[in-house]
């Protein structure tokens, strides 16, 4: 029931194609959580924005205040199997999702239910606004997730942004910590098409403080004008920050299959999430938590360095099996692309693996296969069953496979068998171009194997 009343929303993230500016607007989600009494006010907000790398920094940052021993909400997107993944709250008991326990510390079923019924009335009379158009349903599951942290007396929220940042629902609350992940080209039709307007975008949740406190900006390495479009906006709204690999001094130690080492500002950590990229996104969550000690909250060493190396988040460079290796990997864009392909040489040398790929229609197909192509023995095309996934037809073939035989299958459990079959226990299978796909592969290899 629940549901199907979400589903009654526009939902933008099923076609982005038809998604432009003019259907963002803060104040239609303004309008229903001032009938709900404001619930964002009431929270201790850490801000997550970027292009690449946001969800994994959430996962450490909600990891690590978990590990001090705080009641921590976390909110992010998208979801892959079950809507309630988007909310969670982990207390020292909790965990954050594992392969065994996808849906640890979501939302309850029955709370979320209740809590969609409560409220309702609310959302049906913002559900069409004259003048700033239809709720969506993203705004709707923020909404939700505003309600639910307060009512649960969370300590701590971490909010990852849905798209953008100046215009994203998530905006409408005042961060203690802002943190900017690295920011690239995309989302060019509803962001910009250049990096600077990209960057205004992203940098627009960085705002003064509600709490009578300056805030605190964590800023991953940038290109030269995206970080001085930050430092504009810091200044601008008065925010003290703090940059990676200036203020935070990052060094790569090892890794294998199982886990990487690195140290941050001398200090050593061990993370099960891999790729150097990680080590960046784990960087900025240490700066989150610097920013926090600097507004008075405690949270020590130990807590930090067990929240590192406690952090689980799916489809970030994951080994979901290993004879043969089963790689699955979220990356999307060229430079996500660019970066799997980076780790995969560190973690396989040498290697070539069975691709699985799949890609959402409105993505840069052409730079992703640049890197992914020299990777591969074999490519295997598949899409999901989703909205966006790209079609394989004769036509989109030609079109990026010219010279290449790849072999085209029906379903994803089709893809999975054959890829099986393919690298015969003798060499790593990964699935890549879209979340999506890898979410079906995950899920698929899991009744599989």
């Amino acid at each position: 029931m629940t549901k199907a009343y979400l589903d009654t929303f526009l939902n933008h993230e099923k076609n982005l194609k038809k998604f432009s500016p003019r259907h963002m607007h803060l104040e239609r989600v303004k309008l229903v959580l001032a009938r709900l009494g404001l619930p964002q006010n009431d929270l201790k907000v850490i801000h997550i924005a970027g292009s690449k790398g946001k969800g994994s920094t959430s996962a450490f940052t909600a990891h690590i205040l978990q590990q001090a021993g705080y009641k921590v909400g976390l909110f992010t997107s998208p979801h892959l199997y079950d809507v309630r993944e988007r909310i969670r709250i982990f207390t020292r008991s909790s965990k954050i999702a594992s392969q065994n326990e996808f849906l640890s510390g979501c939302i309850p079923k029955e709370k979320f239910d209740q809590l969609i019924k409560k409220i309702r009335p609310q959302l049906e009379l913002g559900r069409h606004h004259a003048q700033f158009g239809d709720l969506t349903y993203f705004e709707v599951l923020t909404i939700v997730a505003f309600c639910y942290f307060k009512n649960e007396k969370v300590d701590f929220v971490v909010l990852e942004t849905g798209l953008g940042g100046r215009l994203d629902a998530t905006n409408v609350c005042h961060a203690l910590v802002s943190a900017i992940t690295p920011i690239s080209l995309e989302h060019t039709q509803q962001l910009g098409k250049t990096l600077s307007k990209i960057s205004v975008e992203k940098a627009a949740i960085i705002k003064r403080s509600n709490h009578f406190t300056p805030s605190v900006a964590v800023i991953a390495p940038q290109s030269a004008q995206v970080m001085r479009v930050i430092w504009n906006r810091c200044r601008k709204v008065g925010a003290r920050f703090i940059v990676v690999n200036r203020d935070i001094k990052t060094r790569f130690i090892s890794s294998n299959m199982r886990q990487q080492k690195f140290s941050v500002n001398g200090k050593v950590y061990t993370a099960s999430l891999l790729g150097r990229h990680q080590i960046i996104n784990a960087a900025v969550a240490v700066g989150i938590i610097e920013g926090l000690r600097d507004l008075g909250f405690s949270i020590n060493f130990t807590a930090v360095k067990k929240g590192i190396a406690a952090t689980r988040w799916p489809l970030r460079f994951e080994i979901f099996a290993k004879s043969p290796p089963i790689l699955l990997d979220g990356a999307h864009n060229p430079e996500s692309c660019k970066r799997l392909a980076k780790t995969l040489r560190d973690v396989f040398p040498r290697k070539k693996v069975v691709l699985i790929f799949g890609s959402s229609d409105d993505k840069d197909v052409k730079g992703m296969l640049r890197y992914l192509k020299p990777l591969c023995s074999d490519m295997i095309l598949a899409s999901a069953t989703h909205s966006r996934a790209l079609a394989w037809t004769p036509e989109n073939i030609k079109r990026f496979f010219k010279g290449k035989n790849v072999f085209v299958a029906e379903s994803v459990s089709i893809a999975c068998k054959f890829a099986l079959k393919i690298a015969a226990n003798r060499v790593p299978i990964l699935s890549t171009g879209s979340i999506f796909l890898a979410a079906q592969v995950r899920k698929e290899f899991g009744r599989i194997l």
